[in-house]
């Protein structure tokens, strides 16, 4: 069985495909002000998927922004406020994809849901001009353990302006970890975020997913949440205390758990899949009789 064939765990937190947009449409509604709701109102009332321009507009500023190479990744192209004409046209069908969940992010996770660099490469291939910058991270490194992204404003109020006092409340709160109600929360959010992430029927809608109603997926999440609440709130103590365990190992067990569950076992050795590492998992893989699947329902 090739190696691309092997099923994995791992979920990626990348959504389905943004459609292409017509480059024109793409340069009208990037030059919208910011604030002239007259002008949004008129452009979702056209006969357009103004979601998928808005999700590419989004993608221009991301590349204009700052944050990359100070604002000059593009800066071959851009002109002041205006921008050549083909950044509109590979922006319009370039390869994007919407981030599932923001809770947590793992190595290999995508940071935006395209890469930068790839953008940048076409565009000079494209217009024939030649542009030198710095690597943009497109992907969590495999170094880059369990990075979590929530904010949250705690019952003491929010976090002091002075940075001397930041600091003070920072160190404070890393000393005297969450309390209980807010380690609950984590918990509970965390447990939702690998649930809906790694479950099709939830994230990842089509017509080869059986569709649950809302009452079936609730009691197959409480399930879920019964079974790992204890895993979930070592993650989130991991964050303060150092934990037992690594983070990113309990979070990748998580995922493990959500995606496979407890009622699938493997066709080859007939142990859980949730409970195959990946070598595990390949040699089943490898192994696998012909004509038949790797997983089936326990009974």
């Amino acid at each position: 069985m090739p190696d691309a064939e092997i099923p994995k765990f791992r979920v990626s937190n990348e959504g389905e495909p943004i459609p292409p947009v017509d480059p024109e449409d793409l340069k009208r509604v990037w030059k919208i002000k910011p604030g002239d709701k007259k002008a949004m109102l008129a452009e979702r009332a056209r006969d357009q998927n103004h979601s998928a321009i808005s999700k590419r507009c989004w993608m221009i500023r991301v590349l204009t922004g700052r944050g990359f190479n100070k604002g000059q990744l593009l800066a071959p192209w851009q002109h002041g406020e205006e921008l050549d004409d083909t950044v509109f046209r590979l922006a319009a069908t370039f390869p994007i994809r919407p981030l599932r969940q923001h809770v947590y992010q793992l190595p290999g996770d995508s940071l935006s849901g395209f890469d930068p660099n790839a953008f940048v490469e076409k565009l000079g291939q494209e217009t024939g001009i030649s542009h030198t910058w710095e690597p943009v991270l497109a992907v969590l490194p495999e170094d880059g353990g369990c990075s979590y992204v929530t904010h949250r404003i705690t019952a003491g109020g929010q976090v002091p302006r002075d940075p001397e006092a930041a600091k003070e409340a920072l160190k404070k709160r890393i000393e005297e970890g969450p309390s209980e109600r807010e380690a609950k929360q984590a918990a509970q959010e965390l447990l939702w975020a690998v649930w809906s992430k790694c479950q099709p029927n939830i994230s990842r809608p089509s017509p080869n997913h059986v569709q649950y109603d809302v009452p079936v997926i609730a009691m197959r999440f409480a399930d879920f949440a019964i079974d790992n609440i204890d895993l979930a709130l070592e993650s989130v103590s991991r964050r303060y205390d150092g934990g037992k365990r690594d983070q990113l190992t309990v979070v990748l067990e998580l995922e493990r758990r959500a995606t496979w569950g407890d009622d699938l076992e493997c066709s080859v050795c007939q142990r859980l899949m949730r409970d195959h590492s990946d070598q595990e998992m390949t040699h089943c893989s490898r192994a696998l009789p012909p004509g038949t699947r790797l997983f089936r329902f326990r009974t």
